[in-house]
């Protein structure tokens, strides 16, 4: 199967497939449930693309997509947080605009007191074992299943990042 897999910088155009792994990935999760409990999944898709366009467009955030070439179709992606080389991503205009009202994207029926909670514990966390000059990775479920990560005990025999994600 790994034969039939690309990886590759992700791009706007993969953003609603990134969304769609992204929910398949968390939403049994408990930050899920409590913010988001009993919702359809496509209701939160708008979103979690927005999300997913923030992520592409910031400068020190990489965003891989893993291609399953014998069916194109998205099937794992992984980000990750590269403070010393500069993403290049440009956002289409309709992309940015997303990005701009991603707030009134999200469903109504959200908890928005219990995401947004969790997002400022995140970024405490964060700020706490980690320093501004470190790398951090956040990937999706879904790619676990297609890629073993045990490489990142390794890091250092893997000049970059592409070579990092195909091993």
């Amino acid at each position: 199967m790994t034969n039939n897999i690309d990886i590759h910088y992700a791009s706007e155009s993969e953003s609603a497939a990134l969304g769609h792994i992204n929910i398949a990935s968390f939403r049994h999760g408990l930050v899920w449930l409590n913010a988001l409990p009993g919702m359809d999944p496509e209701v939160c898709m708008p979103m979690k693309q927005a999300r997913c366009l923030e992520k592409l467009a910031s400068p020190d955030i990489h965003v891989f997509s893993a291609v399953d070439t014998s069916v194109d179709r998205v099937v794992g992606y992984a980000r990750w947080t590269v403070p010393w080389e500069e993403n290049k991503v440009e956002l289409s205009e309709e992309g940015r605009t997303m990005v701009a009202n991603a707030a009134s994207l999200r469903p109504k029926e959200m908890r928005a007191d219990i995401w947004e909670l969790s997002l400022k514990l995140m970024k405490e966390k964060k700020a706490v074992h980690t320093t501004k000059d470190d790398m951090s990775t956040w990937i999706s479920a879904i790619c676990r299943l297609v890629f073993p990560f045990p490489f990142l005990a390794a890091w250092g025999s893997f000049p970059t990042l592409r070579e990092a994600c195909l091993q």
